[in-house]
């Protein structure tokens, strides 16, 4: 796992997107980082679309 100062806003990660609830997508799949990357250095989540 990388560290969190890793994950900058924009770039692209392979996320394994399990549990899912319902139809949610469980597949793994490419993911853009859309949360800030200050905000991903201060807590231990990162927000992405697939």
């Amino acid at each position: 796992m990388a560290k969190y100062s890793d994950y900058r806003m924009g770039s692209i990660w392979i996320v394994t997107f399990d549990p899912s609830v319902g139809t949610e997508i469980q597949k793994t799949r490419p993911a853009v980082i859309i949360s800030g990357t200050l905000f991903n250095n201060q807590r231990s989540k990162v927000t992405v679309l697939p």
